[in-house]
């Protein structure tokens, strides 16, 4: 069973899989950490490493191993699109659920780890939120304050960056609707056909 999943799609399958989902107190990524991995292959490289070493890291401790005796791995698919098609890049990953222990001459055993508790994932989620906005501020990518995060002044736009911005924040980009948000259609029940009450009647 995965110890954390990242998207929708990997908590419902937490769930299924008898996991717990609990949700952060706030939203951790703004807008330019958002717009960076979708125009910027080593941006989304970096990012990605981050958070997989981040989680890798804590599994190892939680484990009582050191990283030259303890491995951890996890299986990742980059999705570039969100549910409404719009651009929105993001991590599913699969992470073991413990660490295998090698010396370097026994075989590998594997270390269970217990599935973290609400605030583990809280420290979590913010050490890796930090841990990206420092890589990418070093890299000139961003700037940050302490409350916010912004693209590099000295960064070259890019020809299809408004576009890109107006996906990323679920708007229309081009005609003569453009900036105005997305419709959303939502889940509605089925309605009845044929004769009242019969589901299966015909008109």
């Amino acid at each position: 069973m995965p110890v954390l999943g990242i998207c929708y799609g990997m908590q419902t399958m937490a769930q299924q899989l008898r996991g717990r989902v609990t949700p952060a107190d706030h939203r951790e990524i703004g807008y330019a950490l958002r717009f960076l991995p979708t125009s910027d292959p080593e941006a989304l490289t970096l990012v990605l490493g981050v958070v997989y070493r981040t989680i890798c890291r804590h599994l190892i401790d939680q484990a009582g191993l050191s990283r030259a005796t303890g491995a951890a791995g996890a299986v990742t698919l980059v999705q570039r699109f969100g549910s409404a098609l719009n651009l929105d890049v993001h991590f599913h990953m699969l992470f073991l659920d413990g660490v295998y222990r090698a010396d370097g001459t026994d075989p590998p055993v594997f270390r269970p780890v217990a599935a973290p508790g609400a605030n583990e994932l809280q420290q979590l989620v913010e050490q890796i939120a930090a841990r990206v906005g420092q890589v990418l501020e070093r890299r000139g990518l961003i700037e940050r304050d302490i409350e916010n995060a912004w693209l590099s002044s000295g960064a070259e736009p890019g020809p299809l960056d408004d576009m890109l911005g107006q996906s990323i924040t679920s708007r229309i980009a081009v005609g003569p609707r453009a900036g105005q948000k997305l419709f959303t259609l939502q889940t509605v029940a089925p309605r009845l056909q044929g004769l009242e009450g019969d589901p299966n009647g015909a008109a």
